[in-house]
């Protein structure tokens, strides 16, 4: 079997903004300001998808985070709730 890591968007805004409830596509891309001239079309989804995860990388740059496994780290890593 091949394995290989994958990086996602939902599991990065899981880390990244954890304060916004949805993660759906049409509300990140609302709270970044991010245009899906056409959402739920297949390349429209792909480019917003693609603005999102850039933002993401420099959201992680400006935490030190830079490398792939590292990024991949911190995406699994376990998000500590407020009890």
């Amino acid at each position: 079997m091949i394995e290989n890591d994958t990086l996602c968007t939902r599991r990065l805004a899981n880390r990244l903004v954890p304060n916004i409830r949805s993660k759906s596509l049409s509300n990140l891309c609302e709270r970044f300001s991010i245009e899906n001239k056409q959402a739920h079309r297949a390349m429209s989804d792909v480019l917003a998808t693609k603005d999102l995860f850039m933002i993401f990388i420099k959201m992680l740059k400006e935490i030190g985070i830079t490398e792939q496994e590292k990024i991949i780290k911190f995406q699994r890593s376990t998000i500590k709730r407020k009890v």
